[in-house]
């Protein structure tokens, strides 16, 4: 998998992070208003049944879970490859940085898991939010507002983990590039290549590509 990520085109990583996602989206989204659509009741007033969007919305954990395989894949693998021929000089902790990629991808896999759950679940939960509708907070209330201070903390620190591991990618590329310890005016373009990669993946890829020739890499 490692080998594939540093040798493949930029269309090929294009593909595989953006349009087969954007694909799968387009795809439920269309579903999903087809659906709505054809259970309208028009001149009725029927207001559309939102459970059918529920229901449709089910697979969109299961897309934001292949995206999240697909780029924290590719990080992994431009990471630690590029790692193995920074110059003797340049200290970058490998361990931190795989350690901050796998943080997000956890939490990415419980906020799929957990929108999993919600979607499924819907109906029963919107019944019960109709039930006590008007009545006092249940006594679970301080427990869910824990969890979601939790939640929000958890979603801080994912955040610095993937700009860390942004700046670990962008310093360790030009460090090997230029064979010196990189500084920040020199690696803030490739910063912001990493960051948006969306656009960055067709200038950072084929410099990747030619770093890491079949010739150089040994299994």
């Amino acid at each position: 998998m490692i080998k594939f990520f540093l040798h493949a085109k930029h269309w090929h990583i294009f593909l595989l992070i953006f349009v087969i996602p954007m694909g799968l989206n387009f795809v439920m989204m269309f579903e999903m208003f087809s659906n709505i659509t054809a259970n309208l009741n028009f001149g009725e007033g029927n207001p559309p049944d939102p459970t059918i969007m529920f229901d449709h919305m089910k697979y969109l954990p299961l897309i934001i879970l292949t995206t999240a395989i697909f780029q924290f894949g590719w990080q992994w693998s431009v990471g630690t490859s590029l790692h193995s021929k920074l110059p003797e000089n340049t200290k970058m902790n490998i361990k931190v940085f795989k350690a901050f990629l796998i943080v997000p991808f956890i939490y990415t896999i419980v906020i799929s898991v957990g929108m999993g759950f919600l979607f499924k679940n819907m109906s029963e939960l919107m019944q019960m939010g109709a039930q006590m509708d008007g009545q006092s907070p249940p006594d679970e209330l301080p427990k869910f507002l824990m969890f979601i201070l939790i939640f929000i903390l958890l979603h801080l620190f994912s955040m610095v983990c993937i700009f860390y591991n942004i700046y670990f990618i962008a310093r360790s590329l030009k460090s090997v590039e230029i064979q010196e310890t990189a500084k920040g005016d020199q690696y803030i373009g490739e910063f912001f290549l990493t960051w948006f990669l969306l656009i960055g993946i067709w200038f950072l890829q084929p410099r990747i590509n030619t770093i890491f020739s079949e010739t150089e890499i040994r299994e």
